[in-house]
């Protein structure tokens, strides 16, 4: 499949539903990337913004345009879609009382060879044999993507893929997504509420709220440079500290005095109590993550986050030294 750099156009487009704004006046052109991430709070917009995009909905306002071509709007054609462009909703619907491989050889477009591929991809063979309603809820995903992918889209449009699977189906999903990307060269463009699930992932996100994109950019410069608390929080745990200064001497946060800074675990390292720029606070609590710890630190009213990879050498009441490792900060 060709790939287009100029793929995906999006033009003051706006949508209202139930009397709501969900996409307001939203322009952005999609280019060089293959792996796109739009991320925001719930009832955001983004699964109406991404509807729009497959022309599963009708705009208000604006226009798309994909290849170059208008993308036409549900209440324009008979079915609504887009021949291209595929979309998969999270709760990824396959009819009941059907054998897999009848509901994937009555859609299929790809000829036999592409589709074995595809198959092979997926790790579907195992259960093409089996009933619809007798698969498990990762397993019906597999099936529903592959039903999706079938009708040999150009992108694909996926909706909160990673809702309703453990963490095991999420590892094994994410790798399929990446097959589907690098090996049947499709673009992909997610939407998801966690950014957790799409930072590893995305070579470019889009940050959603009330209707409109906010942010943009790439995962790592999101994630240490956001534009506000809201961007911040939606990337991962963090803290934000007002006048910092005082409690951490370095020249770099001397310079953002009564500034407000955002602090995330990994900018705080712990330290030797005779270490120079440290401050000694008091652990209140240890969350384990598996390979690693939170160690949440008191010190001043203020509650620090650390990571810590041996946290069984601490214990709770227990006073520890940390100090500021990083050499630029985000600051609001």
């Amino acid at each position: 499949m060709e790939i287009n750099n100029d793929f995906l156009k999006i033009d003051a487009i706006s949508k209202t539903i139930n009397g709501s704004l969900a996409v307001d006046d939203v322009s952005v052109s999609f280019s060089a990337q293959k792996k796109i991430a739009i991320v925001g709070e719930t009832g955001s917009g983004k699964s109406t913004l991404l509807k729009l995009i497959g022309g599963l909905e009708q705009l208000d306002a604006g226009s798309i345009w994909y290849n170059q071509k208008r993308v036409k709007g549900a209440l324009e054609q008979l079915i609504p879609g887009h021949p291209k462009i595929a979309y998969l909703s999270q709760h990824f619907e396959l009819p009941n009382n059907y054998q897999v491989f009848d509901v994937l050889d009555f859609i299929n477009q790809l000829s036999e060879e592409e589709k074995e591929k595809l198959y092979d991809i997926c790790g579907i063979r195992p259960f093409l044999q089996r009933w619809t309603d007798e698969l498990s809820g990762g397993e019906r995903q597999r099936v529903a993507l592959v039903k999706t992918l079938l009708t040999a889209p150009e992108l694909l449009l996926l909706d909160e893929p990673f809702s309703n699977l453990d963490l095991y189906s999420k590892h094994k999903m994410t790798e399929l997504i990446n097959s589907i990307s690098n090996e049947l060269n499709v673009r992909i463009i997610m939407v998801s509420h966690d950014a957790s699930d799409v930072l590893a992932w995305a070579e470019e996100i889009y940050i959603f709220k009330n209707g409109k994109i906010i942010q943009s950019g790439t995962p790592e410069f999101l994630y240490h440079y956001p534009i506000n608390e809201y961007c911040a929080n939606l990337l991962g745990d963090c803290l934000f500290v007002e006048n910092v200064s005082p409690l951490f001497k370095s020249p770099i946060l001397d310079k953002l005095n009564n500034k407000k800074i955002l602090l995330r675990p990994s900018y705080l390292s712990l330290a030797e109590t005779n270490r120079e720029n440290t401050i000694l606070g008091t652990i209140t609590k240890i969350v384990f993550k598996g390979n690693y710890s939170v160690l949440h630190v008191i010190y001043d009213g203020i509650t620090f986050q650390i990571i810590c990879n041996e946290s069984h050498t601490h214990l709770l009441g227990k006073e520890i030294a940390f100090y500021f490792n990083r050499e630029n900060v985000c600051f609001f």
